[in-house]
């Protein structure tokens, strides 16, 4: 920006101008350089100029701070039309910046005004006011892409101003409901493409009063220097276009140069003292931008400051989480280790538990004992049971041999070969009795016996089936190793029977 300038970064932000196309983007992208003061239009074939903002507010803010930033015609348009009377020819148009997007870039252009060849065909549409038609200083140079288009389609709106800017958009809203004329048309295009500058039934005043402020700085032309450049004018008119000669005894305040180099003057000085009174506000606005830009750094550090604290809060709360987290663990872990008995209790167990088990193993040896006892005896009775069957074998060989008729003897050695076979034969069935049975099935020696004889064992005396049941009944009831108090075969000595 300009030395003279202070316009804030944000205000600048989105803005282009030149002449060249404007480039439209959905980012607004700051401006590259700096706003000229003087903006030079050629006069004749020449692209328009083109200022770019991204809202019609925007614009109409921007330009009200570009106070020292003037549009003036070349020096060679100067000398080509003679005259220092000339018009700008301002377009005013919306463009959208995606076919689905609803903002919309506002876009200025200026050209200087280009008379209409009266040999044209059908050059009363460039003079008539039609809105929709570009001016004819437009047509004299290829047309930007943005303008080709038409005045009304879906993705760019454009309406020629006849006069100012705001004045034109102050015009167009009082004719907003007449529509026999497209003098409304701008206001209709400012409301469809930004609602939001004028809330529905709102103070439409209330809305507008921005806008005739903004208007009122744009419209300021600098009265003091007209003035001054009037009164100049006025003095050297006078001094070089031959004023009358002052009579003889005439004062010199009262002739008209005089007058005029006063005027002039005191104009001069008035103006002189109005730069004064803006340099001083210059330097004001200057110490103002120093105090705040002073404030946005002190703003900024203490935005600093503070991220840092909340960087270092964040990682206490991380640490303060993390112990907490910590501490329910441990207060979970201590609730399961309160509730396990304590070590007094688990000796008392492990000592209890071992005295059970030397108890269980002083009971195992001392049945052990029992067991073998209890076998050792069984062996003997066993032992005893094979004596007296033995004992009984013999003797019931003995009295079938006296009761068996005589037979006529054999040959020597034939009994001696009988009795080794019946040997032989009684020595297989002896093995094949197991130890602690009581009955054993032995085959009759003696032919012509019953089947009944041999259910009896060898040694056995036959009894009768009543006091064999009886008998069978209370050897049920005796436990092991108990012996029956009645009387037996066996339990009487040998020889008893005689």
């Amino acid at each position: 920006m300009g030395a003279n300038q202070f316009v804030d970064p944000d205000l600048v932000r989105g803005v282009s101008i030149g002449f060249v196309a404007p480039t439209i983007t959905p980012e607004l992208v700051p401006m590259s350089g700096s706003m000229p003061n003087i903006i030079s239009l050629p006069f004749g074939r020449c692209p328009p100029l083109h200022l770019q903002a991204p809202t019609w507010r925007h614009l109409l803010k921007l330009m009200a701070r570009l106070s020292g930033t003037r549009i003036e015609p070349t020096v060679e348009a100067l000398a080509v039309t003679r005259s220092s009377q000339m018009h700008l020819r301002t377009v005013v148009q919306f463009v959208r910046t995606h076919h689905a997007s609803s903002d919309w870039r506002a876009v200025l252009w200026f050209t200087i005004d280009h008379p209409v060849p009266t040999s044209l065909p059908n050059s009363r549409k460039y003079t008539n006011g039609d809105v929709d038609v570009l001016p004819w200083s437009y047509t004299l140079s290829s047309l930007p892409a943005l303008l080709r288009d038409g005045s009304d389609t879906l993705l760019s709106k454009f309406y020629t101003i006849p006069s100012s800017a705001a004045a034109a958009l102050e015009e167009s809203r009082k004719y907003i409901g007449d529509s026999s004329s497209g003098m409304r048309k701008l206001a209709k295009m400012v409301e469809t493409c930004y609602p939001q500058m004028v809330e529905p039934g709102g103070d439409e005043g209330s809305e507008r009063k921005p806008d005739q402020i903004i208007l009122a700085r744009i419209t300021n032309d600098e009265r003091p220097l007209r003035r001054v450049i009037k009164k100049f004018h006025t003095y050297t008119a006078l001094s070089h276009g031959g004023a009358p000669v002052p009579a003889p005894g005439a004062t010199t305040s009262a002739t008209p140069i005089n007058d005029a180099r006063e005027a002039f003057l005191v104009e001069l000085a008035s103006f002189q003292l109005l730069l004064r009174k803006s340099v001083m506000i210059c330097e004001a606005e200057a110490r103002q931008v120093e105090e705040y830009q002073r404030e946005k750094e002190r703003i900024n550090d203490e935005h600093g400051t503070l991220r840092g604290q909340i960087e270092q809060l964040k990682t206490s709360l991380e640490h303060e989480q993390m112990l907490r987290r910590r501490k329910m663990e441990y207060d979970f872990v201590a609730e399961k280790v309160n509730t396990l008995p304590t070590r007094e209790e688990l000796e008392q167990t492990i000592q209890s538990l071992e005295n059970d088990m030397a108890a269980i193993r002083a009971e195992h040896d001392t049945q052990n004992r029992l067991i073998q006892g209890q076998k050792a005896a069984l062996d003997a009775i066993v032992g005893n049971l094979e004596a007296l069957r033995f004992m009984g074998k013999d003797r019931e060989a003995a009295a079938s041999t006296d009761l068996s008729p005589r037979d006529t003897p054999g040959p020597e050695g034939a009994g001696d070969t009988a009795a080794a076979a019946e040997g032989e034969t009684a020595l297989p069935e002896k093995m094949e009795v197991e130890e602690g049975e009581e009955e054993t099935v032995l085959e009759s020696e003696v032919p012509g016996e019953t089947g009944a004889e041999d259910d009896i064992e060898m040694g056995e005396v036959e009894e009768p089936e009543k006091s064999f049941k009886g008998k069978k009944k209370r050897d049920e009831e005796l436990e092991e190793g108990e012996a029956s108090d009645a009387s037996s075969e066996l339990s009487e000595p040998p020889g008893s029977d005689d």
